[in-house]
């Protein structure tokens, strides 16, 4: 394995938690970087002014002061880090499926 760097940042909070379905997350905004892994279920997420379906191994990435909410339409486990990181960081909004690793490079 090749390591591409390192990238430090300040955790802010980690949340584990499972949704039920139709539970909804409302319209939010942080001041700091987010991601947030779907480790089952399915539902959906807006993440400024795109929507995605999100499934199980799917990543969210959400940059700071970026509205987003997300509706669980099955049982959801889900894992969130909130981060902040002093610079621009090679990430940018949007919805990435972990399902298949060849693509997370995209995402790192």
């Amino acid at each position: 394995m090749t390591t591409k760097g390192i990238i430090e940042v300040e955790l802010k909070s980690y949340i584990h938690t499972q949704h039920e379905p139709m539970d909804y997350v409302a319209p939010q905004s942080h001041s700091c970087y987010e991601m947030v892994f779907y480790a089952s279920g399915e539902g959906k997420t807006t993440i400024g002014e795109e929507l995605y379906d999100f499934g199980p191994g799917d990543l969210a990435i959400i940059e700071p002061e970026t509205v987003h909410d997300e509706l669980s339409s099955s049982t959801c486990e889900v894992y969130c880090c909130l981060f902040t990181y002093q610079g621009s960081l090679p990430l940018e909004n949007g919805l990435y499926s972990l399902r298949n690793l060849a693509n997370a490079e995209e995402v790192l």
